[in-house]
């Protein structure tokens, strides 16, 4: 009778992930509505040379009929990182102001924000942002690069624990500024997480895990303009389980939001265009095509007046080939 029992167990423990992974092979074979694709609201991570180096009119030119072609919304320029006091060294973005300028005058609907990022205390960086001056430091600094011209401000600082309050407080502070400007405030976070109560179990064993919880995703997105989601570095090794995952965050990320702000909040969904491989990510899987078609799967299982602001954000513009582009040009803007 045991015999019995652990045979019975040990074939519902193959069984089901295998059952689960050919139905979710036969799901992604099917194709996402046309109606799932871009609404003309995409960001994508800008490399730090534009910010740190003079380039030519036709660097310029390119870079100008790419973002228009892709029908990006905002780009992220890279313009850190912040010193451990939270502030930048200037000379990190002496060609900002001439980035801008030429910007303005070949795509001037296109949002060029300050990516501004760090390496948090928690995961064993400088930045220190339960410390008041220091935060005071980081909002200063957003403030002057307000200043040169940017329309907006993009933090990306990790890791971001759901229990930390003095980032949710660096977003409101921050936010007094850029809207008292008009500008927008954006941040990076990661995927939220996908099982109800993981994170407070997970992070028992493992304390880097710090996927945000729905609650906290929800403070974030109160605080901000637009929140973008990292979803990708998944481990996942076949691009339907990748895109599968990418279109349950999807789906549920951007009903979190919608229901925290009533879509006020712009939701940019991350696709990856880097290509290195080892055990937390297969570029064979997680690409740009996979990434875009777990999207619109995503958007399709999606009422459209909830999918007006979302839209994808490509990390990162520096690795991208021309594959890539035309990947995500045909994919899903066209």
């Amino acid at each position: 009778m045991w015999r019995r029992i652990v045979r019975w167990v040990l074939t519902l423990a193959i069984v089901t992930p295998l059952a689960a992974a050919g139905g979710a092979w036969v799901w992604w074979q099917v194709g996402p509505p046309e109606s799932a694709k871009s609404r003309g609201v995409n960001g994508i991570w800008m490399r730090h040379q534009w910010v740190g180096e003079p380039h030519s009119e036709a660097d310029y030119d390119r870079m100008a009929d790419r973002l228009k072609e892709a029908e990006i919304s905002d780009a992220f320029f890279h313009s850190g990182p912040f010193e451990g006091d939270g502030t930048v060294d200037p000379a990190k973005y002496g060609n900002a102001t001439t980035l801008l300028a030429e910007l303005q005058e070949r795509a001037p609907d296109v949002r060029a924000q300050a990516y501004l990022g760090q390496v948090e205390r928690r995961g064993g960086g400088p930045l220190d942002i339960s410390n008041e001056a220091t935060r005071a430091n980081v909002v200063r600094t957003a403030e002057a690069f307000l200043d040169l011209g940017f329309d907006g401000i993009h933090y990306d600082i990790e890791p971001i624990y759901p229990d930390d309050d003095d980032f949710l407080l660096l977003l409101t502070e921050t936010r007094r500024v850029t809207q008292a400007r008009g500008k927008t405030l954006s941040t990076a976070i990661e995927q939220m997480e996908t099982v109800p109560g993981s994170q407070r179990l997970v992070s028992k064993v493992v304390d880097r895990y710090h996927d945000p919880t729905k609650r906290y995703l929800q403070q974030i997105a109160r605080r901000v303009d637009q929140v973008a989601i990292m979803t990708y570095d998944t481990g996942m090794p076949a691009d339907f389980l990748f895109g599968a995952h990418m279109a349950w965050q999807t789906e549920h990320v951007v009903e979190a939001v919608h229901e925290a702000t009533n879509g006020a909040t712009t939701v940019f969904m991350g696709v990856p265009t880097y290509d290195y491989d080892n055990l937390g990510f297969h570029p064979r899987a997680e690409n740009v095509a996979s990434g875009v078609w777990g999207v619109r799967k995503g958007m399709a299982r999606l009422p459209k007046d909830k999918t007006a602001n979302v839209g994808i954000a490509l990390y990162p513009e520096w690795t991208m080939s021309d594959d890539d582009w035309s990947q995500f040009i045909d994919g899903w803007v066209r």
